[in-house]
């Protein structure tokens, strides 16, 4: 117990119970009496009905859940657990939500309610939801956490679902991983996980490790050691997971956004950097589509020679649209000098396309052909990633590309523009039909407002 307020709450709960239900259920689970309890659960089955009885930690929950499935057969529709204290999970049993034999047998909503108390877990793979089954741990008061040392907090597989909801802190170790999902055939059906904005990873290896048919909704904030999301090997466009990233801070000393396999990822807004030596924020590496609809992508140092230290890095196969966001390069750890923010490896290969956003130190589509230090001055390709229907600025003085929706503004109405000074090149947008070329007149009046003229490179 944290404190008195706690301390007099617990009384009040336990004399309550003993009121209530008189001497606390035994069953398998083990016997508890005032300070002992420190968990309230309500399971629903198919015999007894509904039962709510106070254990003295989850390993007795699930002890009381394998007796009524293994013993007497019964099948388990749905448990409500409730934390009277800070308590433990500990012990051989996994808190397994499936229907075999000797898990816990249920394959039926399971909710853990923290209500501003401390989980601590000593068990190397605590929670396993598969097919069927769904996992909630929320977080109803001031105070709820999850601690301890494990390998990986949540498994979710075939099919499982777990979520995390209200004010809840992941307090982890550097080497571990907050959830995995881990199921690669749509037959095996397909897995759910949800975080919302309140969540909190203090600390761990890898937030979201999947090589699943996934949906993974990402929200919150997260101090890693690694990656935010890392989607590993998978062969399988119909198989691929959909990754949406909401408004959620990150700081990682490696890549944020990992994604090695087929994979559909959506990023929209939030703040991300990749603090460690030679990472990129965003690394595709596979045939993937991206896109980005908001947020600020920093990284602070990387090499030109190893192509890290990027915002954006597209490998080959890979698509990209860009709607808005700030992105950030870090500087090259051997020239000193500062990368471009968006790096594409193979322009016959990818396809990108930028709506919106603003690149400090220019984009690049291969360091062959604009090379490896960030100057959108002598950047070539910049013209092809813009969208046609959006304009952008060169800065020369900051290195900056500022990439605007709409047709350039007319110079008369917003005389002040910045980054239009007559000491900054010119560009010579192609046109298609008489509009367009008086579209042109009024561009090249501007001196250093570009239109792009291909909406995709190819």
């Amino acid at each position: 117990m944290k404190n008195l307020k706690r301390m007099l709450g617990l009384l009040v709960v336990s004399v309550m119970a003993i009121s209530v239900m008189g001497t606390a259920k035994a069953a398998s689970g083990t016997p508890c009496s005032g300070d002992a309890c420190h968990i309230r659960a309500t399971i629903v089955g198919s015999k007894e009905g509904s039962e709510t009885a106070t254990y003295g930690d989850l390993t007795d929950v699930v002890a009381e859940i394998k007796d009524r499935v293994d013993t007497d057969g019964e099948k388990i529709t749905k448990v409500d657990i409730t934390l009277l204290a800070d308590t433990v999970l500990s012990g051989s049993d996994t808190f397994k939500t499936d229907g075999q034999t000797h898990g816990t047998g249920i394959t039926c909503p399971v909710t853990i309610n923290l209500a501003g108390y401390e989980l601590d877990v000593q068990v190397a793979s605590p929670f396993v939801v598969v097919k069927g089954g769904s996992l909630t741990i929320n977080g109803s008061g001031t105070g709820s956490q999850v601690a301890g040392t494990v390998t990986t907090l949540v498994s979710v597989q075939r099919g499982g679902t777990f979520k995390t909801t209200g004010k809840v802190t992941y307090a982890l170790d550097d080497n571990d991983t907050f959830v995995v999902a881990d199921g690669t055939t749509a037959s095996s059906g397909r897995i759910t996980i949800i975080t919302d904005a309140s969540t909190t990873v203090e600390s761990a290896k890898v937030a979201f490790d999947t090589t699943a048919y996934a949906d993974i909704t990402v929200a919150g904030n997260y101090d890693l050691q690694e990656q935010l999301v890392k989607v590993g090997t998978n062969n399988s466009k119909v198989n691929a997971s959909v990754i949406n990233v909401n408004a959620t801070t990150s700081s990682v000393k490696a890549n944020a956004l990992l994604v090695g396999g087929y994979a559909k990822l959506t990023v929209n807004g939030g703040k991300y950097t990749a603090d460690g030596a030679d990472n990129s924020v965003v690394s595709i590496t596979a045939i993937s589509d991206v896109t980005i609809n908001n947020g600020t992508f920093t990284a602070t140092s990387g090499s030109s020679t190893l192509d890290t230290g990027y915002a954006v890095r597209l490998g080959a196969g890979a698509t990209i649209k860009i709607n808005g966001g700030t992105f950030t390069s870090g500087e090259d750890t051997v020239t000193r000098e500062y990368l471009p923010a968006l790096f594409i490896t193979d322009i016959a290969k990818n396809k990108g396309n930028v709506t919106a956003g603003t690149f400090n130190y220019g984009m690049v589509a291969s360091s062959t052909t604009s090379g490896g230090e960030g100057n959108p001055d002598a950047d070539k390709n910049t013209e092809d990633l813009v969208a046609t229907t959006s304009t952008y600025t060169v800065n020369k003085d900051d290195k900056t590309v500022v990439v605007k929706a709409g047709a350039a503004s007319d110079p008369e109405k917003d005389p002040e523009k910045p980054g239009t000074s007559d000491d900054q090149p010119s560009e010579n947008p192609k046109t298609f039909d008489a509009i367009g070329s008086l579209v042109t007149m009024a561009i090249s009046s501007l001196g250093v407002v570009g239109t792009a003229t291909k909406k995709m490179f190819k």
